[in-house]
């Protein structure tokens, strides 16, 4: 039954991955569907009971506030258009100059690079 179980969970997983690739489909809808549909059938076909208590002091609560927060701080500087200014800023200070324009957006790659790791470090190493 725990096969069963694992191929289920992954399945919710590929509808929930198939939806984000369509842009005519309501992303956040299935995504609800599939992680009610998965945690419904974890719930019926795992075999060793779990109490509510336990499976909430199991959960690693400041890495989901962590997440939101950062999906937050994205999502408002997204609607504030601060990325699409800072690179209209570096597209007009640096058009003239392609060597120039060419190492700015390196630097800024990379810092950028090296924030979102640094994110994923923290992530990965903070449970």
């Amino acid at each position: 039954m725990l096969i069963f179980l694992q191929i289920f969970v992954i399945s919710c997983f590929v509808v929930v991955i198939i939806a984000l690739f369509r842009e005519n489909v309501d992303f956040l809808t299935y995504s609800m569907g599939a992680m009610l549909a998965a945690a419904t059938a974890t719930y019926f076909f795992s075999l060793e009971a779990v109490s509510m208590e336990e499976f909430f002091l199991s959960v690693n609560w400041e890495v989901i506030f962590f997440l939101i927060s950062m999906f937050t701080i994205v999502t408002i500087l997204e609607e504030n258009l601060i990325f699409q200014e800072i690179a209209r800023r570096i597209t007009k200070k640096f058009s003239t100059n392609t060597r120039e324009f060419f190492w700015v957006i390196c630097l800024i790659s990379t810092v950028s690079a090296a924030f979102i790791e640094d994110i994923s470090v923290v992530i990965i190493f903070i449970p």
